[in-house]
């Protein structure tokens, strides 16, 4: 679990770009991408983890926009 975090973290510092999901209802959230499962979308936020259900989620645009 620490060494997931620490890798998190790391990648969270050496992003140089900003990744947007856009969500069903139309909220945009700026941050980092972090992965995909079957159900969930990891997303950083402001240094913190966010775990959204894929439903939710319509579209990943990468890079700075």
């Amino acid at each position: 679990m620490i060494s997931r975090c620490i890798l998190l973290s790391l990648l969270w510092l050496v992003s140089a770009h900003a990744d947007t999901l856009i969500f069903r209802n139309g909220v945009k959230s700026t941050g980092t991408w972090v992965g995909i499962d079957a159900e969930r979308v990891r997303f950083i936020i402001d240094g913190q983890l966010h775990v959204y259900s894929r439903a939710d989620v319509v579209t990943v645009i990468f890079g700075d926009n």
